[in-house]
């Protein structure tokens, strides 16, 4: 199960899943985005459950270089045992 501040590592591509897939339409460039935070740690800020039993379907991720990325499959997932803040500070 995926919670809120939990840290996860990003996987763009799985065994279902390659990087063309994460184009909205064809040679839109958010493709080469996610390809940029594959491997990147983030913390998870938001949790969408779905089903009967509660699980974590989709989560909201802010990366460690800052960038955010909403309804994420959990697929993508790699939890990390240790917590660590990921959040990056930002010029105001």
């Amino acid at each position: 199960m995926v919670n809120v501040g939990d840290t996860v590592r990003f996987h763009a591509e799985t065994a279902d899943w390659s990087l063309d897939d994460w184009a909205m339409e064809p040679g839109d460039g958010f493709s080469k985005f996610v390809a940029r935070l594959d491997g990147l740690l983030a913390e998870v800020t938001a949790v969408e459950v779905e089903g009967e039993e509660g699980e974590a379907c989709y989560v909201d991720l802010v990366f460690q270089d800052g960038e955010m990325l909403d309804a994420v499959c959990v697929v993508h997932l790699e939890p990390i045992d240790r917590k660590v803040r990921v959040l990056a500070a930002r010029a105001a």
